[in-house]
Order: C-alpha cells, then sequence, then structure tokens
C-alpha cells in the first residue's frame, strides 16, 4: 500500500491531536493553510470542517480543502503536497515517521492512543513542532550577527551581499540563522504582533530551492504592523516579509504583509488593523498569483482607495534591492501606480452579455423583492441607488425603513442600520417585536432571549454611534460594511445630524451630501435609504408632504434614484386598523409607476407592514381592529 493510501485512511482529527490542533465534533482551529483560527469576524466557530468520514476538510475562510495528506502539508510545509521540494518531502516523511502516522489504525484511533501518541511526539521534536520562547529568537539573531560556524556565516553574506539587506534592517528585524536536526540551515524571521511581541517564526531556506516553514499551532500576525504609523494616510502592502525589509531599506516604513501568502484569504484582523488608512499601494510579485492575490486583496480594502504597483524590470521590490537599484525607481513607480479602480469607455454592443445576465437574474433587472407586492409594482422592488424617505413626524418613516431592512434579513439579505436620531437600543426594541409579532415586554425573558439569538443569526449590522457623525465617516462606514460583510441595503437615519456645524453652508452641504451618496451608491452596487425631515410648508398648505418640501430639494430631485413619502394614516369605520400610505414621488426605475401610491396595513403592536391586515402578526392572530398606543 502507498504511503498516500496509508496517510488518507487517517482520520484529520487524528492528525489534529497530534498537531495539537483545536478539535470540536467535526470541526477543527487553525486552518493549516491560512491559519485563521474563526470562520469570520462574527462567527467563532472553528474554521476548518470536516466530512462526515474524517477524511476531509475544507477551510471555510480562505476555502483550501483536500485529505490527511494536503492536511499535513499545509501544517508542516504551507504548501499543498504537490507543491513541494525533495528536501521538503523528506521533511515530511520524517514527520509521518516520527510520530508514527504508519502504524495509526484507519479511521478509529481512540483518545487514549492519541494521547500516548503525543507523549511520544515530545521526545522527538522538529522544527515545525518548535515552541516559542522568549530567548529563542533573540539566540538565532546572535548566531547570524556574531557568526561563528560556516553556515552562519554563510547566512550573513545572504542576507547582506546577495539581498542587500542593511545591517540596521538586519538588527531591527531581528533575522537569525539556525540549523536544524536534519543539518540544514534556515534563516530565520521572528513574526511580530503590533504589540511588538515574537508569536511565530518564519523558518526560510538558506540554501537549495527556497522553502518556508512556521510553527504550527501559533498565530501568524500582520508582520510590519509593529512598525507602521496610523498618523500617516498611506500604507504599502508587500508579499513577503524580506519584502517589506526591503522597503525598509529604501526608507519606507508604512509597510505590512499578510503571513500567509498572497493567494491566501486576509484574515479580518489584519484588515481591522490596516482600516483606518486612507490609501493602500499593493506591491506583490509581478506575477499571475500576484496579480490575483492584489485584485482580491483590494476587493476587501475597498477598489476605489487601492493602488497596484509593479516595478519596472524586476519581478519584487526585494529583487530590486539586490541588483541595487536606485530609490528613484521605487518612487516612481508608487506614484504611477494604476488604480483598480480603472474607468473605460464602452460600445453599446459590449454590454450584451450583461443585459442578458439581467434578463436571466429578474432580481438584477427590476431590483430585490420588498415583501410587499403593492410596493413591488409601485417601486419595482429595491435596486441600487440612493432612496429619499420623508414625511411628516411622527409618521413612521424610521419604523418603515427598519421593517423593509429586516424584511431583507430575513430573505438573507445583509444589511446595515444607523440610528443617529435615537440610541441604537431603540432600533433593537423595533426589530425585537417584528421578530417576536408583537410586544416585546409581556413575554418571559426566555422568550425574548431566544427571539434576540434568532435576531442574531441575521445578516443585519447595526452602526453602534447616537447622535452627529461627520459625514464622511459615515460614507466609510457604509463601504467598509458592504466590503467587509457584504452588505446590500444600508439605512441612513437622519440627513440632519450629518450637517450639524454646517449652519452657514447647510444647503450646499445638503447637496453634497445627496449627490455623494448617490455615486456611492450606483459605483459600489449598493442600496442606501436616506431618512430626511421635511420643512413645515406642507402644514401650512394643510397637504401632504412631497419631496419637494425638502432643504436640498433639487439635488435630490436631480440625483436621488427614488423618492418616498410615508404617511401614517388612522382608523376609519371602513378600515378599522391603523394604515400607511406610501406616496412615489421620484421613481428612476422603468419596472416602478412615479407618481403612484399605495396604502399598507401597519401593526403598531410588532412594527410590521403588510399589504392586507390579515397578513400582519395581529391580522393572523384573529386581532380586527387595534388602537395605536398613545
Amino acid at each position: 500500500m502507498s504511503m498516500f493510501s496509508i496517510v488518507n485512511r487517517v482520520s484529520i482529527q487524528d492528525i489534529s491531536e497530534i498537531l495539537s490542533y483545536k478539535i470540536g465534533r467535526s470541526c477543527v482551529s487553525p486552518c493549516p493553510a491560512c491559519g485563521s483560527e474563526q470562520r469570520s469576524k462574527s462567527d467563532k466557530r472553528p474554521p476548518v470542517g470536516i466530512s462526515s468520514n474524517g477524511l476531509g476538510w475544507s477551510c471555510f475562510q480562505c476555502d483550501m480543502r483536500g485529505n490527511s495528506v494536503e492536511f499535513i502539508s499545509y501544517a508542516l510545509l504551507q504548501k499543498s503536497y504537490s507543491e513541494t521540494s525533495t528536501f521538503e518531502r523528506q521533511t515530511f516523511h520524517n514527520w509521518i515517521e516520527s510520530n508514527n502516522i504508519y502504524n495509526q489504525k484507519p479511521n478509529q484511533t481512540k483518545s487514549k492512543d492519541r494521547t500516548v501518541v503525543k507523549q511520544e511526539q515530545k521526545t522527538s521534536v522538529s522544527l515545525s513542532q518548535l515552541s516559542i520562547k522568549s530567548t529563542e529568537a533573540e539566540e538565532y539573531h546572535k548566531s547570524l550577527i556574531n557568526p561563528q560556524e560556516q553556515y552562519e556565516l554563510d547566512a550573513l553574506d545572504y542576507l547582506k551581499n546577495t539581498r542587500k539587506l542593511p545591517e540596521h534592517v538586519i538588527r531591527k528585524a531581528k533575522l537569525g540563522v539556525h540549523k536544524d536536526s536534519f543539518n540544514k540551515p534556515w534563516i530565520t524571521i521572528p513574526l511580530f504582533n503590533e504589540q511588538n511581541q515574537i508569536v511565530n517564526i518564519r523558518f526560510r531556506s538558506a540554501t537549495g530551492s527556497k522553502a518556508f516553514r512556521v510553527l504550527p499551532n501559533h498565530p501568524l500576525p500582520l508582520y510590519g504592523s509593529n512598525w507602521t504609523d496610523k498618523s500617516k494616510s498611506n500604507i504599502i502592502i508587500a508579499e513577503g516579509e524580506l519584502d517589506v525589509l526591503a522597503l525598509h531599506a529604501y526608507g519606507y516604513e508604512n509597510v505590512v504583509s499578510g503571513t500567509a501568502g498572497a493567494s491566501a484569504n486576509w484574515k479580518d484582523e489584519w484588515v481591522d488593523q490596516i482600516e483606518s488608512f486612507k490609501t493602500f499601494h499593493i506591491m506583490y510579485d509581478d506575477d499571475s498569483a500576484g496579480d490575483k492575490g492584489a485584485e482580491k486583496l483590494s476587493k476587501i480594502l475597498g477598489l476605489y482607495r487601492s493602488f497596484r504597483v509593479k516595478l519596472p524590470n524586476y519581478n519584487d521590490v526585494g529583487e530590486a534591492l539586490a541588483d541595487s537599484a536606485l530609490v528613484d525607481i521605487i518612487h516612481t513607480a508608487i506614484s504611477k501606480a494604476s488604480p483598480f479602480l480603472n474607468v473605460t469607455l464602452k460600445s453599446v454592443s459590449d454590454y450584451v452579455d450583461e443585459i442578458e445576465n439581467l434578463i436571466q437574474n429578474p432580481s438584477n433587472l427590476a431590483g430585490i423583492p420588498t415583501g410587499s407586492v403593492k410596493l413591488d409594482q409601485m417601486i419595482g422592488g429595491i435596486a441600487s441607488g440612493l432612496w429619499v424617505v420623508t414625511g411628516d413626524s411622527g409618521h413612521g418613516k424610521t419604523t418603515f425603513t427598519t421593517w423593509m431592512l429586516w424584511e431583507q434579513a430575513c430573505r438573507g439579505v445583509p444589511v446595515m442600520v444607523t440610528s443617529f436620531e435615537q440610541r441604537p437600543i431603540g432600533t433593537v426594541q423595533k426589530l425585537l417585536r417584528m421578530e417576536l409579532g408583537g410586544d416585546f415586554t409581556v413575554v418571559s425573558p426566555e422568550a425574548r432571549r431566544s427571539v434576540m439569538e434568532k435576531l442574531g443569526t441575521l445578516p443585519l449590522h447595526i452602526l453602534d454611534h447616537y447622535g452627529e457623525l461627520d459625514f464622511e465617516n459615515v460614507v466609510e462606514s457604509i463601504r467598509m460594511s458592504a466590503r467587509r460583510y457584504h452588505t446590500k441595503i444600508h439605512l441612513v437615519d437622519h440627513i440632519g445630524f450629518l450637517t450639524m456645524g454646517q449652519e452657514d453652508n447647510e444647503r450646499q452641504m445638503l447637496e453634497y451630501i445627496v449627490r455623494k451618496l448617490a455615486t456611492v451608491a450606483i459605483a459600489d452596487d449598493i442600496t442606501i435609504m436616506l431618512i430626511c425631515h421635511p420643512n413645515n410648508l406642507s402644514v401650512q398648505q394643510q397637504r401632504r408632504v412631497k419631496i419637494t418640501d425638502l432643504k436640498g430639494a433639487s439635488a435630490i430631485r436631480q440625483d436621488a434614484h427614488v423618492g418616498l413619502v410615508v404617511q401614517r394614516l388612522d382608523p376609519t369605520d371602513k378600515r378599522p386598523y391603523t394604515a400607511c400610505a406610501i406616496y412615489a414621488d421620484k421613481i428612476r426605475s422603468e419596472f416602478g409607476v412615479a407618481g403612484s401610491h399605495c396604502t399598507m396595513a401597519f401593526d403598531p403592536l410588532s412594527c410590521v407592514y403588510a399589504d392586507e391586515w390579515i397578513d400582519t402578526p395581529s391580522g393572523q392572530k384573529g386581532l380586527s381592529c387595534i388602537k395605536e398606543e398613545e
């Protein structure tokens, strides 16, 4: 039986136990490929799922998957077995033998046996199983700076004379050299976290073909984050640690590198650490993998603020430094970086495939269904663009739009809610009523907790801020939410809190806000619902509110894609329940009808709207009349 057949009969859980990974019933952590310890920022479960037969695995973070051989290969060597060198395969086989893998029973090893294997493993420590001690990286560093043996002299010569790294950079990064139990020398690159603590070590082969290894079951930090200056607006993202140090040699210190390779998904924690920077210059290798990795990363960071840097005649900055390229070449490449957000001119025929795709996917053409047949007929569904929603105070603008977003979240559409006029807990109370279908104060704590947990599973995100907020920060929050959480619909409540301190030029500020939000909505393919309060003209003239009653109305008429007016209707003899009239003063979509309106039933106890009263939670309970609470 071949080595592959034997190893692939050993379960992922057995292998994870030997590697000291955290093991769940059908999942493990961390991922051997990308190092992630959870599925996403909001999903704390282990990232790697295990197949039902225990012999396959798949990471929810980086989408890497495979069998037991691949699991071990990524854990030890950070690459697929098919990509390993002859030396790396020998290392792989030595680990297999030293950990008694060949003698493991096929996918039925008992936990007692695992314990024995782990104890035996401790007597045979290889490079991949080292744990970091406070002095370990320093000892490797001293071996490099004060070389005694030939392999130490060779490593220092390679870094200083081949790579051309200055000594002050070598000392700053605490680069070192280490010879493993197989007598192979490795250059050591300590991996610092943001607090300047060494949490892992990258081992780079000092001789032969290029190979990399890190310590398994140790964090993979964002390399260079301990040296960044967040008061600056720009940061450079390089592909590897030595590229970061090469840029340091050129005088660029605001540089970071992911420690999982160009093609791997970036961890949320890495993105969080650099989110505050205004622009990103991505200087990945000038090859196919570098291009794909840079494009993928730019979508996470934002196309509009990401730039691709390529060096003429060099694959990467490390190669340029080794060739003693002048710093002007680096300066010029960065200054002439290509934006990822390209503007191009096309002919009509270039849109043939897009038209056909829209026809095949009606929701993309007409918009996402709202949850109301009446609304869909009136506005044509929820499409990308800026929606302006207005109405008299107390007529339910916030409740109506919050209900629309809750409906979409229940359908699996990610949404984002802001609430500057009331504390976020007020929004939570509305959502609790909607999900419960009534008054949440009259049910048991257990029932409330159950409903809150269910709400927590919806793709519904609340911006935790109350009161005025700088408009540009609001825009960045929306774009960040769309990038990181894939939110499609965003509620901004309301525009008045975005113009604080602009009383002298309020009208110009309102026009700027409307125009900017409309542009962002189309550019990022999202929907932004902006709540606006009207002036008192409708009260003076004793008529309903119109879109033209808003400050900045000229910009709204020109730039907004949808303009809705919400008007609460009290119960009547013919209609013994509260209702709401929705007026479509502006509809840009050819699938809607501008100037139309509809009347929807409104259930005050649940804050839910419906086409008919019978479709509301109270109507389904058989209540024919509800008097709205004072």
